[in-house]
């Protein structure tokens, strides 16, 4: 029998495997599965909506609209006429017009030279170009155009006494402003501006009778080149003379009725468009074989030239020649690719210019995703089998959920032995055999030391593989044993959620009390249960600079020596307290009567007069003060002015300012309660509130207010919110400030201050929050030189009911 025991196996409990092993193992596997499940689709769904986030952006931000161009008015600066009727021969004649381009993009519109022609019965009779500018961002840019007529080309029309004698000359323009769109430096669109306009002069009055401007498409521009030869009138190109011509090698190509302007010869090679019939389009192939048919001209201005581009091609036809002098006409020429339809599909232009800028932000997307993932999942296991799911089961073992749960399995088998142990030892207490007894503690004690070095050699493994990964708590920050306790996570005595559904209690300190380690260590170096240090201002400090909200203490706060009785509340409202029930310490005054005194040095200055309840405080906000000479303007509103707005409905408030609670003092006698936030800056102020009757908050502009969600029908600060606050800073609080406030409450803003150059700044901060605006008013600040500007206003929350 001893023998039998002495050789029983000491085996682990690691080698030995149970049920339960196998369930923790399946447990741990399951954990697994889901959470790699769970984090491809996390990726899927991060990767669809960048997805969908660029493609809207490239369809409605990005998207590179056409400027749109408008003749705000056209006035004649230059006429001159002969007997009131017919413009004098070699004077010139002068439109200037007014033309705004509307850049609707979000990237500024660059555009080169404008050009501006001028049309008398399709005879170019004036040009203009302008200089290149640029249109900023989604507003409207504006340039006077002036256009010098030439009066000889205007005689020489026939058409001129039909106009004279009907005493209106009917002009046409056509305006080009050629630019391009860059947005981001990655989406680039080219945009030419047209427009075409058609004028009506009134001779004797030398004015603009009519108007009337069409933009100009590209489909539109070409079909109106089809239809009209431009810079030529019909009746002129017809009385032009006819001769034949020439081939290069001497035959005639066409007969003595061959055009004069287009010397057409049907034959594609030769022709710079195919026309079904002859339009006086000049033939571009042809012009060497004209300019060969007539002699070379003297005059350097008749020498022939030829200038094509995309749209228009300008050149010089010889179309007479009739002793010697040469005649020539400069026209406009349209060039047509494609006589067909074009593809419906070319009609989206855009898209051509925009699959580059999709495909880069595609691009951007992908690495953003993946350097975000790279925080989380190594490179070497994306190249590895069942990587992904690999370094979800890492996640999960450095966060010791299925390490731990084996230690506690095997250490509960071992308090199950032990267990089982003592119950037998009790049965053996009456057997007298030594021997056997100590044997069987021997094996016993073998079997439970096997067991803890498997818990041994499994603990250091999970501490020092992952201790690096392993969050750092933040009592392990500081070194006062207090605060240590403090910010740990308090868990519920019996181990269930509490009635607030939380499964222990987690105290919080601002963030900024780790910066200022050594203040909020001193702060929290106490005796538990003794009276705390007098480090009221020590405490205010830490508020000021973020250390907000502080830890709790458990010590027992200073009170005054002498505290009396306050006054009653029929007394105590506009009467200076008694000083004995205030601790002066640290302040440089030590007694409501050194402030209340008209004097300096008192230790503050944002409000100095605010302890002056006699003189000072009574006349606020019930009758006006401090009106300004010229204008009659004050940045004070009264009280019963803005109550009026809301009869009835404004019940309770909050005031965020620095003074000693007279606005709540006149509220409360209109039956409206209102807490009063401030802190001691250089006095008791919070005190002195509450020494009046009133409800002090002492609260920093650091912390969210303590209200809930469209609670509070008014929020009214003076001397506090001014020009100093940051713009971001600004915006925090006013959002905060909305959200506590209920649809329809007041936000009255209070003799708010600062400088000239950044006060639209700062109305811009008040008007995002889109409130109604029942008062509003700027004046001057008369003590700083006319720098400084006073702004009030009284706005209401809107109900929001569809947001």
């Amino acid at each position: 029998m001893v023998e039998k025991e002495q050789v029983r196996p000491l085996a682990p409990a690691a080698d030995r495997p149970s049920s339960e092993d196998d369930e923790t193992t399946l447990l741990v596997r399951k954990i697994r599965r889901k959470r790699c499940i769970k984090c491809c689709g996390y990726i899927a769904a991060i990767l669809l909506i960048e997805a969908m986030v660029i493609v809207i952006l490239i369809f409605t931000v990005f998207r590179v609209k056409d400027p749109i161009i408008k003749l705000n008015g056209v006035t004649v600066t230059q006429l001159e006429l002969t007997n009131n009727t017919v413009p004098k021969a070699g004077a010139n004649m002068s439109l200037t017009a007014d033309v705004s381009v509307k850049n609707p993009n979000v990237a500024a519109f660059k555009y080169s030279n404008t050009t501006t022609t001028l049309f008398y019965h399709g005879t170019v009779v004036g040009e203009a170009r302008g200089p290149p500018g640029q249109a900023k961002p989604r507003r409207t840019m504006q340039m006077n155009i002036t256009v010098d007529i030439i009066t000889d080309r205007l005689l020489s029309s026939p058409n001129l006494q039909v106009d004279v004698s009907s005493g209106v000359l009917n002009m046409s323009s056509y305006s080009r402003i050629p630019g391009r769109v860059k947005i981001l430096k990655i989406i680039k669109k080219h945009v030419v501006v047209k427009m075409n306009c058609t004028l009506t002069v009134n001779i004797s009055s030398q004015a603009i009778q009519e108007q009337k401007c069409k933009r100009k498409d590209d489909d539109d521009e070409e079909q109106l080149r089809d239809e009209n030869v431009v810079g030529l009138d019909q009746s002129v190109i017809n009385s032009y003379p006819k001769f034949p011509y020439f081939r290069g090698d001497g035959n005639m190509g066409c007969n003595s009725t061959t055009c004069s302007i287009c010397l057409c010869e049907y034959k594609e090679s030769e022709m710079l468009r195919m026309m079904p019939e002859c339009r006086h389009y000049f033939h571009l192939l042809n012009y060497d074989e004209a300019s060969r048919f007539v002699a070379e001209p003297e005059d350097p201005e008749a020498k022939l030239s030829a200038q094509s581009s995309s749209r228009t091609v300008n050149t010089a036809a010889v179309l007479s020649a009739e002793g010697n002098n040469l005649r020539i006409f400069k026209f406009s020429l349209g060039r047509r690719t494609e006589m067909r339809k074009p593809n419906i599909l070319m009609k989206f232009g855009a898209w051509r210019g925009i699959r580059k800028p999709i495909f880069i932000l595609l691009i951007f997307a992908i690495l953003i995703s993946v350097a975000t993932l790279s925080k989380f999942y190594s490179l070497r296991s994306l190249f590895l089998a069942d990587t992904f799911c690999n370094r979800v089961n890492h996640v999960i073992s450095q966060t010791g959920n299925g390490r731990d749960q084996v230690s506690r399995i095997t250490i509960q088998t071992v308090i199950q032995k032990i267990q089982l142990e003592m119950s037998t030892m009790r049965d053996m207490r009456t057997e007298s055999s030594s021997s056997a007894s100590l044997l069987r503690y021997s094996a016993f004690l073998a079997d439970i030391l096997g067991l803890v070095e498997t818990v041994q050699a499994s603990l250091p493994f999970s501490e020092e593989a992952h201790q690096q990964n392993k969050p750092n708590e933040p009592a392990d920050y500081f070194f006062i044993e207090e605060i240590r306790k403090y910010v740990k996570m308090k868990p519920n005595r019996l181990g269930k959620q509490n009635f607030m559904g939380a499964n222990g209690t987690f105290t919080s300190i601002g963030h900024a009390c780790f910066a200022m380690k050594k203040e909020i260590e001193e702060y929290m170096d106490y005796d538990v249960g003794d009276i705390c240090n007098d480090d009221w201002k020590l405490a205010q400090k830490l508020m000021v600079h973020g250390c907000d909200p502080l830890p709790r203490r458990r010590c027992f706060s200073r009170a005054p020596q002498l505290y009396g009785k306050p006054f009653p509340i029929n007394e105590s409202m506009w009467k200076l307290p008694d000083s004995r029930n205030v601790r002066w310490s640290w302040y440089r005054c030590k007694n409501f009567t050194c402030l209340a005194r008209n004097s300096s040095g008192k230790g503050f200055f944002k409000c100095a007069d605010c302890f002056n309840l006699s003189s000072h405080e009574v006349p606020r906000w019930i009758q006006h003060v401090n009106l300004q000479p010229n204008p009659n303007l004050t940045a004070d509103f009264l009280m019963l002015e803005v109550l009026v707005m809301k009869p009835g409905e404004i019940r309770i408030g909050l005031d965020f300012s620095v003074g000693t609670g007279t606005f709540a003092a006149r509220m409360r006698e209109f039956n409206v309660t209102i807490v009063s936030a401030t802190i001691n800056l250089g006095a008791p102020f919070s005190e002195m509130i509450a020494l009046r009757g009133l409800v002090p908050l002492y609260l920093t502009i650091n912390q969210r207010l303590p209200f809930f969600d469209n609670t509070l029908d008014m929020i009214h600060s003076t001397r506090f919110l001014d020009g100093w606050i940051d713009f971001v800073l600004l915006d925090f609080i006013l959002y905060d400030w909305d959200r506590v406030l209920r649809p329809g409450g007041l936000l009255w803003i209070d003799s708010f201050f600062c400088l000239k150059e950044d006060l639209d700044d700062y109305i811009t901060a008040f008007r995002m929050l889109r409130y109604k605006k029942h008062k509003w008013v700027v004046v001057p600040k008369l003590d700083k030189d006319d720098r400084e500007v006073f702004f009030s206003a009284v706005l209401e929350k809107p109900p929001r009911p569809f947001r």
